[in-house]
Protein backbone atom coordinates (compact mmCIF):
# COMPACT_ATOMS: atom_id res chain seq x y z
CA UNK A 1 0.00 0.00 0.00
CA UNK A 2 1.37 3.38 -1.00
CA UNK A 3 1.99 6.17 1.65
CA UNK A 4 -0.73 8.19 -0.27
CA UNK A 5 -3.34 5.47 -0.10
CA UNK A 6 -2.71 5.08 3.95
CA UNK A 7 -2.69 8.69 4.65
CA UNK A 8 -6.14 8.40 2.67
CA UNK A 9 -7.28 6.02 4.52
CA UNK A 10 -6.24 7.49 7.62
CA UNK A 11 -8.10 10.63 6.29
CA UNK A 12 -11.63 8.46 6.00
CA UNK A 13 -11.29 7.11 9.21
CA UNK A 14 -10.92 10.26 10.78
CA UNK A 15 -13.76 12.18 9.23
CA UNK A 16 -15.98 9.42 10.18
CA UNK A 17 -15.25 9.30 13.78
CA UNK A 18 -14.92 13.18 14.12
CA UNK A 19 -16.82 16.27 13.56
CA UNK A 20 -13.70 17.70 11.62
CA UNK A 21 -15.77 17.15 8.17
CA UNK A 22 -18.26 20.98 7.62
CA UNK A 23 -21.20 21.29 5.10
CA UNK A 24 -21.24 24.14 3.25
CA UNK A 25 -17.72 25.74 3.97
CA UNK A 26 -15.47 25.41 1.02
CA UNK A 27 -13.04 27.94 2.45
CA UNK A 28 -10.50 25.69 3.82
CA UNK A 29 -7.20 27.89 4.06
CA UNK A 30 -8.49 30.31 6.57
CA UNK A 31 -8.08 29.93 10.11
CA UNK A 32 -11.48 28.29 12.46
CA UNK A 33 -12.89 30.95 14.77
CA UNK A 34 -13.75 28.37 16.82
CA UNK A 35 -11.24 26.07 18.85
CA UNK A 36 -9.43 24.95 16.54
CA UNK A 37 -5.23 25.55 16.11
CA UNK A 38 -4.45 26.54 12.64
CA UNK A 39 -0.91 26.79 11.86
CA UNK A 40 -0.05 27.89 8.40
CA UNK A 41 2.54 25.50 6.29
CA UNK A 42 4.54 27.89 3.52
CA UNK A 43 6.96 26.24 1.45
CA UNK A 44 9.01 27.89 -1.38
CA UNK A 45 7.11 27.09 -3.93
CA UNK A 46 3.17 25.57 -4.71
CA UNK A 47 3.24 21.87 -6.19
CA UNK A 48 6.99 21.08 -5.98
CA UNK A 49 7.19 17.51 -5.47
CA UNK A 50 10.02 17.84 -2.80
CA UNK A 51 7.60 19.58 -0.70
CA UNK A 52 4.54 17.80 -1.49
CA UNK A 53 6.58 15.56 0.89
CA UNK A 54 6.56 17.47 3.55
CA UNK A 55 2.65 18.66 3.32
CA UNK A 56 1.86 15.01 3.22
CA UNK A 57 3.33 14.74 6.29
CA UNK A 58 1.89 17.81 7.96
CA UNK A 59 -1.27 16.96 7.20
CA UNK A 60 -0.98 13.43 8.62
CA UNK A 61 0.64 14.71 12.17
CA UNK A 62 -2.01 17.83 12.34
CA UNK A 63 -4.65 14.24 11.93
CA UNK A 64 -2.98 12.15 14.73
CA UNK A 65 -2.85 15.07 16.75
CA UNK A 66 -6.93 15.81 16.30
CA UNK A 67 -6.96 12.40 17.03
CA UNK A 68 -4.77 12.16 20.00
CA UNK A 69 -5.69 15.62 21.82
CA UNK A 70 -9.31 15.88 20.59
CA UNK A 71 -7.94 19.44 19.39
CA UNK A 72 -8.68 19.88 15.64
CA UNK A 73 -5.20 20.95 14.48
CA UNK A 74 -5.37 22.34 10.67
CA UNK A 75 -3.25 22.97 7.90
CA UNK A 76 -3.39 26.17 6.07
CA UNK A 77 -1.05 25.66 2.94
CA UNK A 78 -0.45 28.63 1.23
CA UNK A 79 2.88 29.26 -0.92
CA UNK A 80 3.43 31.54 -4.57
CA UNK A 81 3.55 29.07 -7.73
CA UNK A 82 7.06 30.10 -8.04
CA UNK A 83 10.38 29.59 -5.69
CA UNK A 84 11.56 32.52 -7.53
CA UNK A 85 8.85 34.50 -6.72
CA UNK A 86 10.07 36.42 -2.96
CA UNK A 87 7.09 38.82 -3.17
CA UNK A 88 4.86 35.79 -3.92
CA UNK A 89 5.76 34.66 -0.62
CA UNK A 90 5.57 37.24 1.85
CA UNK A 91 2.30 37.65 0.52
CA UNK A 92 1.54 34.56 1.48
CA UNK A 93 2.41 35.87 4.95
CA UNK A 94 0.33 38.21 5.00
CA UNK A 95 -2.53 36.13 3.92
CA UNK A 96 -1.53 33.88 6.94
CA UNK A 97 -1.38 36.87 9.22
CA UNK A 98 -4.28 38.03 7.67
CA UNK A 99 -6.22 34.92 8.48
CA UNK A 100 -5.01 35.04 12.34
CA UNK A 101 -3.21 31.80 12.26
CA UNK A 102 -2.41 30.53 15.49
CA UNK A 103 1.82 29.55 13.66
CA UNK A 104 3.70 29.98 10.65
CA UNK A 105 5.91 27.27 9.76
CA UNK A 106 7.98 28.21 6.73
CA UNK A 107 10.79 27.73 4.34
CA UNK A 108 12.24 31.04 3.27
CA UNK A 109 12.65 32.18 -0.14
CA UNK A 110 15.13 34.78 0.24
CA UNK A 111 16.87 37.67 2.77
CA UNK A 112 13.99 39.51 1.46
CA UNK A 113 11.32 37.45 3.42
CA UNK A 114 13.10 37.84 6.89
CA UNK A 115 11.73 41.34 7.67
CA UNK A 116 7.97 39.73 6.33
CA UNK A 117 8.84 37.03 9.48
CA UNK A 118 9.37 39.61 11.88
CA UNK A 119 6.00 41.31 10.85
CA UNK A 120 3.91 37.97 11.85
CA UNK A 121 5.50 37.81 14.88
CA UNK A 122 4.94 41.07 15.74
CA UNK A 123 1.23 40.72 14.95
CA UNK A 124 1.49 37.57 18.35
CA UNK A 125 2.29 34.62 15.03
CA UNK A 126 5.03 32.76 16.73
CA UNK A 127 7.19 31.42 13.38
CA UNK A 128 9.26 28.17 12.91
CA UNK A 129 11.64 28.14 9.48
CA UNK A 130 12.06 24.57 8.14
CA UNK A 131 14.25 23.50 4.92
CA UNK A 132 15.32 27.44 4.40
CA UNK A 133 16.76 29.34 7.63
CA UNK A 134 14.57 33.08 7.89
CA UNK A 135 17.86 35.28 8.17
CA UNK A 136 18.63 39.11 7.04
CA UNK A 137 20.89 39.85 4.17
CA UNK A 138 23.73 40.39 6.98
CA UNK A 139 23.37 37.03 8.31
CA UNK A 140 21.45 37.98 11.35
CA UNK A 141 18.17 35.80 12.22
CA UNK A 142 15.10 37.13 12.14
CA UNK A 143 12.11 36.28 15.61
CA UNK A 144 11.71 33.18 14.26
CA UNK A 145 11.44 30.09 17.27
CA UNK A 146 14.19 27.80 15.71
CA UNK A 147 15.18 26.39 12.28
CA UNK A 148 14.36 23.06 11.45
CA UNK A 149 16.71 21.91 9.00
CA UNK A 150 20.19 19.80 8.23
CA UNK A 151 22.73 21.52 8.75
CA UNK A 152 23.49 22.94 5.06
CA UNK A 153 27.40 23.62 5.49
CA UNK A 154 27.88 20.44 7.13
CA UNK A 155 26.37 18.44 4.39
CA UNK A 156 28.16 20.76 1.59
CA UNK A 157 31.46 19.25 3.07
CA UNK A 158 30.13 15.85 3.07
CA UNK A 159 28.79 16.39 -0.78
CA UNK A 160 32.92 18.09 -1.67
CA UNK A 161 33.95 14.52 0.38
CA UNK A 162 31.37 11.97 -1.59
CA UNK A 163 32.76 13.71 -5.09
CA UNK A 164 36.37 13.02 -3.78
CA UNK A 165 35.33 9.61 -2.98
CA UNK A 166 33.37 8.72 -6.52
CA UNK A 167 36.52 10.11 -8.39
CA UNK A 168 38.97 8.31 -6.81
CA UNK A 169 37.16 5.26 -7.08
CA UNK A 170 36.26 5.80 -11.16
CA UNK A 171 40.17 6.11 -11.07
CA UNK A 172 39.65 9.42 -12.86
CA UNK A 173 43.15 10.97 -12.80
CA UNK A 174 43.91 14.33 -11.81
CA UNK A 175 43.15 17.37 -11.57
CA UNK A 176 39.59 16.71 -11.43
CA UNK A 177 37.62 19.09 -13.41
CA UNK A 178 33.96 19.75 -11.71
CA UNK A 179 31.08 21.71 -11.97
CA UNK A 180 28.85 23.05 -9.44
CA UNK A 181 24.90 22.75 -10.58
CA UNK A 182 22.89 25.04 -7.74
CA UNK A 183 19.15 27.19 -8.01
CA UNK A 184 18.31 30.57 -7.25
CA UNK A 185 21.53 32.61 -6.19
CA UNK A 186 19.59 34.41 -3.25
CA UNK A 187 18.57 31.52 -1.81
CA UNK A 188 20.33 31.76 1.52
CA UNK A 189 20.36 27.49 2.19
CA UNK A 190 21.65 26.45 -1.02
CA UNK A 191 24.57 29.58 -0.87
CA UNK A 192 25.50 27.69 2.26
CA UNK A 193 25.51 23.95 0.78
CA UNK A 194 27.72 25.98 -2.21
CA UNK A 195 29.62 27.46 0.74
CA UNK A 196 30.41 23.97 2.24
CA UNK A 197 31.10 22.27 -0.92
CA UNK A 198 33.78 24.70 -1.33
CA UNK A 199 35.26 24.03 2.17
CA UNK A 200 36.13 20.44 1.05
CA UNK A 201 37.42 21.53 -2.47
CA UNK A 202 39.59 24.34 -1.32
CA UNK A 203 41.01 22.30 1.84
CA UNK A 204 42.37 19.41 -0.80
CA UNK A 205 43.61 22.10 -3.09
CA UNK A 206 41.34 23.84 -5.91
CA UNK A 207 41.67 26.29 -8.70
CA UNK A 208 39.10 28.75 -10.33
CA UNK A 209 38.23 28.99 -13.73
CA UNK A 210 35.36 31.79 -14.99
CA UNK A 211 34.00 31.70 -18.69
CA UNK A 212 31.72 29.84 -20.41
CA UNK A 213 34.50 29.52 -23.28
CA UNK A 214 37.81 30.18 -23.04
CA UNK A 215 38.05 30.32 -19.02
CA UNK A 216 40.75 32.07 -17.19
CA UNK A 217 42.23 31.05 -14.16
CA UNK A 218 41.13 33.29 -11.18
CA UNK A 219 42.39 31.97 -7.99
CA UNK A 220 43.68 28.99 -6.53
CA UNK A 221 43.72 27.84 -2.78
CA UNK A 222 46.45 27.27 -1.49
CA UNK A 223 47.76 30.07 -3.45
CA UNK A 224 50.44 28.95 -4.37
CA UNK A 225 48.79 26.38 -6.73
CA UNK A 226 48.61 29.59 -8.68
CA UNK A 227 52.09 28.63 -9.80
CA UNK A 228 51.53 25.05 -11.38
CA UNK A 229 47.62 24.67 -11.34
CA UNK A 230 48.07 21.65 -13.21
CA UNK A 231 48.98 20.11 -9.91
CA UNK A 232 45.69 21.03 -8.07
CA UNK A 233 43.36 17.97 -7.17
CA UNK A 234 40.31 20.37 -8.03
CA UNK A 235 39.41 22.84 -11.24
CA UNK A 236 36.22 24.04 -10.46
CA UNK A 237 34.57 26.10 -13.42
CA UNK A 238 32.27 29.65 -12.84
CA UNK A 239 30.71 30.00 -16.15
CA UNK A 240 27.96 32.75 -14.66
CA UNK A 241 30.39 34.63 -12.31
CA UNK A 242 27.93 37.55 -12.34
CA UNK A 243 25.44 35.85 -10.61
CA UNK A 244 27.30 34.37 -7.95
CA UNK A 245 26.36 36.13 -4.42
CA UNK A 246 27.15 34.34 -1.34
CA UNK A 247 26.58 35.75 1.98
CA UNK A 248 28.60 32.84 3.51
CA UNK A 249 31.76 32.81 1.39
CA UNK A 250 32.07 35.58 -1.20
CA UNK A 251 34.44 33.28 -3.50
CA UNK A 252 32.11 30.17 -3.21
CA UNK A 253 30.31 30.37 -6.62
CA UNK A 254 28.51 28.14 -8.51
CA UNK A 255 29.47 26.64 -12.26
CA UNK A 256 25.39 27.30 -13.28
CA UNK A 257 22.35 28.73 -11.27
CA UNK A 258 19.42 27.21 -12.06
CA UNK A 259 15.81 28.07 -12.79
CA UNK A 260 13.39 25.91 -11.18
CA UNK A 261 11.37 25.10 -14.61
CA UNK A 262 12.32 21.30 -14.81
CA UNK A 263 12.68 22.05 -18.88
CA UNK A 264 14.79 24.97 -18.31
CA UNK A 265 16.90 23.09 -15.54
CA UNK A 266 17.50 19.75 -18.02
CA UNK A 267 18.67 21.82 -20.72
CA UNK A 268 21.28 24.07 -17.83
CA UNK A 269 22.19 20.79 -16.74
CA UNK A 270 23.13 19.46 -20.29
CA UNK A 271 24.32 22.56 -21.54
CA UNK A 272 26.92 22.44 -17.90
CA UNK A 273 27.72 18.97 -18.83
CA UNK A 274 28.76 18.56 -21.96
CA UNK A 275 30.32 21.99 -23.08
CA UNK A 276 34.02 22.25 -24.41
CA UNK A 277 35.10 25.20 -22.45
CA UNK A 278 38.73 24.76 -23.74
CA UNK A 279 38.16 24.21 -27.27
CA UNK A 280 39.95 20.70 -27.22
CA UNK A 281 36.95 18.84 -28.94
CA UNK A 282 35.92 17.15 -25.57
CA UNK A 283 33.26 18.19 -22.85
CA UNK A 284 35.50 19.42 -19.36
CA UNK A 285 33.30 17.92 -16.72
CA UNK A 286 34.54 14.75 -14.73
CA UNK A 287 31.75 15.49 -12.10
CA UNK A 288 28.70 17.29 -11.87
CA UNK A 289 27.31 18.35 -8.43
CA UNK A 290 23.95 19.06 -7.59
CA UNK A 291 23.07 21.48 -4.92
CA UNK A 292 19.46 20.57 -6.00
CA UNK A 293 17.37 17.75 -7.28
CA UNK A 294 15.91 20.01 -9.73
CA UNK A 295 17.29 19.12 -13.19
CA UNK A 296 16.96 15.42 -12.50
CA UNK A 297 12.97 16.22 -12.95
CA UNK A 298 13.92 16.14 -16.76
CA UNK A 299 15.30 12.69 -16.94
CA UNK A 300 13.05 10.14 -18.47
CA UNK A 301 14.31 6.23 -19.72
CA UNK A 302 12.27 7.03 -22.82
CA UNK A 303 14.61 9.11 -25.27
CA UNK A 304 11.89 10.24 -27.20
CA UNK A 305 11.11 12.70 -23.76
CA UNK A 306 14.52 12.87 -21.61
CA UNK A 307 14.97 16.35 -20.96
CA UNK A 308 18.33 15.37 -20.23
CA UNK A 309 20.10 13.18 -23.06
CA UNK A 310 23.67 14.38 -22.79
CA UNK A 311 24.13 13.99 -19.08
CA UNK A 312 22.66 10.42 -19.64
CA UNK A 313 24.57 9.49 -22.35
CA UNK A 314 28.11 10.66 -20.39
CA UNK A 315 26.83 9.03 -17.42
CA UNK A 316 26.08 6.03 -18.93
CA UNK A 317 29.40 5.83 -21.32
CA UNK A 318 31.05 6.48 -17.65
CA UNK A 319 33.09 9.57 -18.41
CA UNK A 320 30.87 11.77 -16.15
CA UNK A 321 29.98 11.17 -12.35
CA UNK A 322 27.31 12.92 -10.45
CA UNK A 323 26.95 13.80 -6.88
CA UNK A 324 23.72 15.42 -5.70
CA UNK A 325 21.36 16.68 -2.87
CA UNK A 326 18.41 15.01 -2.21
CA UNK A 327 17.45 11.14 -2.47
CA UNK A 328 13.85 11.20 -3.28
CA UNK A 329 12.42 7.46 -4.94
CA UNK A 330 12.97 8.35 -8.72
CA UNK A 331 16.71 9.58 -7.56
CA UNK A 332 17.43 5.62 -6.23
CA UNK A 333 15.54 4.42 -8.90
CA UNK A 334 18.18 6.08 -11.09
CA UNK A 335 21.30 5.25 -9.14
CA UNK A 336 20.07 1.98 -9.35
CA UNK A 337 20.61 2.51 -13.25
CA UNK A 338 23.70 3.88 -12.73
CA UNK A 339 22.87 7.73 -13.30
CA UNK A 340 23.79 8.62 -9.79
CA UNK A 341 26.92 7.84 -7.94
CA UNK A 342 25.98 9.60 -4.22
CA UNK A 343 23.25 11.70 -2.67
CA UNK A 344 22.91 13.16 0.74
CA UNK A 345 19.28 13.63 1.51
CA UNK A 346 17.05 15.94 3.80
CA UNK A 347 14.35 14.81 6.06
CA UNK A 348 11.56 16.29 3.71
CA UNK A 349 8.74 14.27 5.91
CA UNK A 350 10.00 15.73 8.80
CA UNK A 351 9.66 19.29 7.55
CA UNK A 352 6.35 18.73 7.70
CA UNK A 353 5.53 15.63 10.68
CA UNK A 354 8.16 16.75 13.24
CA UNK A 355 7.69 20.21 12.27
CA UNK A 356 3.92 20.63 13.38
CA UNK A 357 4.61 18.65 16.14
CA UNK A 358 7.16 20.61 17.27
CA UNK A 359 4.94 23.97 16.90
CA UNK A 360 2.10 22.53 18.88
CA UNK A 361 4.28 21.14 21.50
CA UNK A 362 5.52 24.95 21.86
CA UNK A 363 2.15 26.48 21.63
CA UNK A 364 0.46 23.91 23.76
CA UNK A 365 2.78 22.95 26.05
CA UNK A 366 5.83 25.57 26.13
CA UNK A 367 8.04 23.75 24.68
CA UNK A 368 11.66 25.32 23.92
CA UNK A 369 14.45 24.82 20.98
CA UNK A 370 17.81 26.32 20.38
CA UNK A 371 16.53 29.60 18.41
CA UNK A 372 19.64 29.10 16.19
CA UNK A 373 19.25 25.59 14.89
CA UNK A 374 17.42 22.44 14.93
CA UNK A 375 19.51 19.50 13.44
CA UNK A 376 16.82 17.37 11.26
CA UNK A 377 19.98 14.94 10.71
CA UNK A 378 20.68 14.14 7.01
CA UNK A 379 20.75 10.95 4.88
CA UNK A 380 24.17 10.33 3.06
CA UNK A 381 22.95 7.67 0.26
CA UNK A 382 25.36 5.70 -2.04
CA UNK A 383 25.51 2.23 -3.38
CA UNK A 384 25.72 0.04 -0.11
CA UNK A 385 22.76 1.30 0.98
CA UNK A 386 20.46 2.03 -2.08
CA UNK A 387 18.14 -0.40 -1.15
CA UNK A 388 17.45 0.54 1.85
CA UNK A 389 16.55 3.75 0.87
CA UNK A 390 14.29 2.39 -1.32
CA UNK A 391 12.83 0.42 1.20
CA UNK A 392 11.57 3.26 3.32
CA UNK A 393 10.06 5.04 0.46
CA UNK A 394 8.47 1.67 -0.97
CA UNK A 395 6.96 1.25 2.95
CA UNK A 396 6.54 5.14 3.97
CA UNK A 397 8.74 4.09 6.64
CA UNK A 398 11.21 6.73 7.71
CA UNK A 399 12.00 6.25 11.15
CA UNK A 400 14.22 3.07 10.74
CA UNK A 401 18.10 4.62 11.46
CA UNK A 402 20.44 4.04 7.45
CA UNK A 403 23.58 2.13 7.42
CA UNK A 404 26.64 4.33 6.57
CA UNK A 405 27.59 4.87 3.30
CA UNK A 406 31.29 3.06 2.53
CA UNK A 407 32.30 5.90 0.61
CA UNK A 408 33.16 7.69 3.32
CA UNK A 409 35.08 4.96 5.75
Amino acid sequence: MSRIEKQLIALICLLLSTSLFSCGSDEENEADDGDALTIAWIPKEMGNEVFQIGLDGANLKALELTQSTGRDVEIMYVAPQDAADIQGQRDSIQEAIDAEVDAIAISCSSPEVASKVDEAIAAGIPVMAWDSDCRYPNGDASGRITYYGIDCRTTGQTVGELTGAVLTEGMIEKPWKVGIFSGVPLSGNLQERVAGVWDTLKAEGACVYEGATDPQLVMCWPTALEAAPETATYHVYRDEPEKCQNAYDENSCATVYAEYETEACGTQLDEMVSRDRDGDGEADLDAAILIGLWPLFAYSADAATNGIPQWTARMQDGTLKTITYDTLKFQIDMANAGLINAMVGQKYWGWGYDVIQMMYDYLENGAQYDSAFYDSGADVVCPNNWDEMSLMWTSSDFTQELSACTLLE
